[in-house]
This record gives C-alpha cells, sequence and structure tokens, in this order.
C-alpha cells in the first residue's frame, strides 16, 4: 500500500482553523492530474453511483456562488477538489492504496452534506465494487461516527458497515444497539468509546469485531481511515497515537483481504505521521516515529467497552 494525492485539493477551505489546508502540505503531490477536465468527467459519473444528481448540481451551484454549506466556506476551487478526491479514491480501490483527499466523506449523505462532507468518497468507491457483484466491508476509525456512510447503505446486504468512535460526541448517533435496519440488519457494529479509551481500546474493538467480519466473508475491505483519535487532535479525546495506527495497518493486513484506503477527518499537524504509521504498519514495514502505544487502563473506559461488546454480541446471536 502507497497513498496517492494531488495537491489541486489544498486549494479547497485555505483558511479554515479545523479542516484547513495545513492538514495535508505535509505530503507530495505524486498523482499526476494531466487533463482536468476528462478527470471531472469521469468523477462526476462516479459520484452519480451514489449522489442524486439534483444533489450534485446543488453542491456545484453552491461551491460556484461561494456559499457556506456544512461549516464551509465554498469556492469554485471546492468543487475541483470534490471531484479529484472522488477521482482519486476510485484510483485508490482499484490499485490498494490509501487516497489523501478532501473534502472527506463519511457524514455526506445522498442528498445532504454534513460535518465538512459533501460527497461521500468510500461510500462512491464502494458503490462501484457493489456493481461488480462484489461485497464489500467498511471500517470506519474515525473518531466521530459515519452516520452518512452507514445510512448510504441501508438497503444493501451485500456491505458490512463497522465504526470505531468517540461516544457522544458529533453526530451523536452509532449507539452500540444500532446494527442496522432493514438490508442492513446486522450488518452494522458500532463501537462507541468513552474519551481517553487509547490504541489498546481501539485494537480490542478493531479485533472485536473481526469474528463479524469473518461471518460476512467481504470480497473487499475499504478503511475509512480519520485520525481524529489521534492524542493531540483539536476536536476529540481519545488519546490514540500513531504507533497504535501503525498497529492497526498491521491488524488489518492480517485479515489477508484485499483492502484499500480513503482519508477523513483529523485535525492536528500529525496527519502525514499517522497516515504513514498505518500504511507503514499494513506494509509490515519498520516503524519510523517515536510514541508508544497508549496502553493506559482506564477502568471507566474499559468497563465501558466491555458493556458495548455485550450488547453487539447479544444483539447478534438473537435469532
Amino acid at each position: 500500500m502507497k497513498y496517492i494525492y494531488n495537491n489541486k485539493v489544498l486549494k479547497h477551505n485555505l483558511h479554515s482553523d479545523f479542516d484547513g489546508d495545513y492538514r495535508l502540505r505535509e505530503f507530495e503531490s505524486n498523482y499526476a492530474i494531466d487533463d482536468v477536465a476528462y478527470i471531472k468527467g469521469e468523477a462526476t459519473k462516479y459520484i452519480e453511483l451514489v449522489h442524486d444528481k439534483e444533489y450534485i448540481e446543488y453542491i456545484k451551484r453552491c461551491c460556484a456562488n461561494k456559499e457556506q454549506v456544512a461549516e464551509t466556506d465554498l469556492t469554485p476551487a471546492s468543487y475541483d477538489a470534490m471531484l479529484i478526491s472522488a477521482y482519486i479514491t476510485i484510483k485508490a480501490s482499484e490499485s490498494n492504496d490509501f487516497a489523501i483527499i478532501r473534502p472527506a466523506g463519511h457524514h455526506a449523505r445522498r442528498d445532504k452534506a454534513s460535518g465538512f462532507c459533501f460527497f461521500n468518497n468510500v461510500a462512491i468507491a464502494t458503490q462501484n465494487y457493489l456493481n461488480q457483484g462484489k461485497r464489500v466491508c467498511i471500517i470506519d476509525i474515525d473518531g466521530h461516527h459515519g452516520d452518512g456512510t452507514q445510512d448510504i447503505f441501508t438497503d444493501n446486504s451485500d456491505v458490512m458497515f463497522i465504526s470505531v468512535h468517540q461516544d457522544e460526541v458529533y453526530p451523536n448517533t452509532g449507539r452500540a444497539d444500532d446494527i442496522g435496519v432493514g438490508e442492513s440488519y446486522k450488518r452494522v457494529i458500532n463501537i462507541p468509546l468513552k474519551k481517553y479509551s487509547g490504541d489498546k481500546i481501539l485494537l480490542e474493538a478493531i479485533e472485536f469485531a473481526s469474528k463479524y467480519i469473518k461471518q460476512f466473508n467481504p470480497d473487499v475491505i475499504a478503511m475509512s481511515c480519520g485520525f481524529d483519535g489521534y492524542v493531540k487532535d483539536r476536536l476529540l479525546k481519545l488519546d490514540y497515537t500513531s504507533r497504535g495506527f501503525y498497529e492497526v495497518g498491521k491488524l488489518i493486513r492480517s485479515f489477508n483481504m484485499q483492502t484499500f484506503a480513503v482519508l477523513e477527518g483529523g485535525y492536528h499537524d500529525y496527519m502525514y505521521e499517522c497516515v504513514m504509521s498505518f500504511i507503514d504498519g499494513y506494509n509490515d514495514s519498520e516503524y519510523e516515529y517515536n510514541s508508544e502505544i497508549n496502553a493506559i487502563e482506564d477502568e471507566y473506559c474499559r468497563d465501558h467497552f466491555t458493556e458495548v461488546k455485550e450488547i453487539i454480541d447479544r444483539l447478534y446471536d438473537q435469532s
């Protein structure tokens, strides 16, 4: 796995205190975009796999008119960044790589922008695989619940959605007893964690979900990778470290399934370190940074996590 990125996405939401271009400045632009018009056309075709045409036109118009949507001051450059991000995500999904994109996508629904998100990139790549007859498991480790992604696939039994996120924060969804409705019933696993949970519980949460992933038997794993769980993030307090993300990468690799990743949130100056730690872990490369696993055992966090697991197991075991 490697990352793929084009720095044209930096021009979106330049000076936002949280979602600004500072998040990706350390990445090297390594994916050439020679024919922007072609890429925009191709991206629109993929976006239409998930989002209504009327909604796409609405977002395009808001960008052209420099309107504020989903807490974001949009510009024409924002729409370019959205299309390029969707296109890069498709390319990463085809080559089993990590798409470094912005804006993020996992709060976006089919016809609604929310939480800095406009087009749901991981959902677009997932739908592309579904159209090929594949089953996809989405593992969302962003510190906020991926409510948009879960909502998009409510009516599809060929998608399993797993979210590990901080409890009682935006968007205030993703309870442990929410295991899906309709076609997604028993295709959803929500694992809300208390703040200060740290790396060890994050890893245990993914290991806990792995038994259900194996039962689902997907063809592809799509990682919705936000890094706002990082210990120095300005919005959340999950206290993950870059070493923890390295171990997550190793754990995902051990599932021995086709895997790609898409960037979501993360509001701090260590995005490059977090991304590269995950990639190095997935590639079984040597860990290059100084942080150690945060394995502090907080009794309250541990008791809450135990309760969450018991709720999910009980609901999944019901006939």
